[in-house]
C-alpha cells in the first residue's frame, strides 16, 4: 500500500495556491530579509496573473516587495525596511512609487514588525512594547484617517500609554483555548478586573473592564466586516 504523508488534498502548484488564495484587494504577508528566502515562485505568479490593490504585510523584506511593487500589484504597504541588500539600499521601484505618490505606506520599527507577527502567531491583538518611543515612527501615520476603518486596517497605529501608575512590566493577555485571560507581573499599583484587584491569573469575559493604572480597557467582540 502507498504511504501517506498526511497532507493528501493540501498539496497544490504554485499556480493553483495563487488562483485560489491571493485575489485584487487582499491582505497578504510575504517572509524573507532582503534578497534572501524571498517566496519568489509565489511573487512571480501574482504579477502574471497581474493581482491588484494588495495590502502588502512584510518586515525587512526586498526582492519580493520590489516586484510586486514595480509590477503594480501592491496599493498599500506596512513595512520596517526595504532594501535590496547591496545592491540597492533602498528598493529601487519601491522608492520610486513613494516618491510619484503611487503607493501608501506606513512604517514601523523591526521590532514593532517582529512583535506584530508575533502577536498574530499567538491569536492576541497586541505586545506592549518601548520600540519606537521618542521617534516619528510613533508621532506620525502613513495611512490617512478615513482608511482606519476598513478591515486589515489598525484603528490606531500605535497607543501609547503614558501613565505614572502604570509598570513598564505590567500585565499580560493571553489567549489560551476559547478564552481570555490576564495576569498581574509584580506591578507596583495592582491590576483590576471589574473593579476588584487580580491575584494570579483571572480569566476575562465580553464586557469586562480591565484597569491598568489610569488606563481602562474594555474586552469586546471584534466588529464584523
Amino acid at each position: 500500500m502507498p504511504e501517506h504523508n498526511g497532507l493528501d488534498g493540501k498539496l497544490m502548484t504554485v499556480g493553483e495556491a495563487v488562483g485560489r488564495f491571493v485575489h485584487d484587494g487582499d491582505q497578504i504577508c510575504v517572509g524573507g530579509f532582503t534578497i534572501n528566502r524571498n517566496p519568489m515562485a509565489v511573487v512571480y505568479e501574482i504579477a502574471r496573473r497581474r493581482i491588484r490593490d494588495l495590502h502588502l504585510v512584510a518586515h525587512s523584506n526586498g526582492q519580493a516587495l520590489d516586484v510586486l511593487v514595480g509590477a503594480g500589484c501592491v496599493r498599500r504597504l506596512d513595512i520596517a525596511y526595504g532594501g535590496n541588500g547591496r545592491f540597492a539600499p533602498t528598493c529601487i521601484r519601491f522608492r520610486k512609487a513613494v516618491e510619484r505618490g503611487e503607493l501608501q505606506v506606513e512604517d514601523y520599527t523591526n521590532n514593532m514588525m517582529s512583535l506584530r507577527f508575533l502577536a498574530g502567531a499567538l491569536n492576541i491583538p497586541f505586545i506592549p512594547s518601548k520600540s519606537g518611543l521618542g521617534t516619528d515612527v510613533v508621532e506620525r501615520s502613513g495611512f490617512p484617517p478615513e482608511l482606519r476603518s476598513e478591515d486589515g486596517v489598525p484603528c490606531e497605529k500605535v497607543i501609547v500609554i503614558d501613565d505614572p501608575f502604570a509598570s513598564a512590566d505590567h500585565a499580560m493577555l493571553t489567549y489560551r483555548g476559547r478564552s481570555w485571560y490576564v495576569e498581574d507581573l509584580g506591578s507596583t499599583n495592582g491590576t483590576y478586573l471589574n473593579g476588584r484587584v487580580v491575584s494570579g491569573v483571572a480569566a476575562l469575559g465580553y464586557g469586562d473592564e480591565l484597569a491598568i493604572g489610569q488606563v481602562r480597557l474594555r474586552l469586546e467582540r471584534a466588529r464584523s466586516a
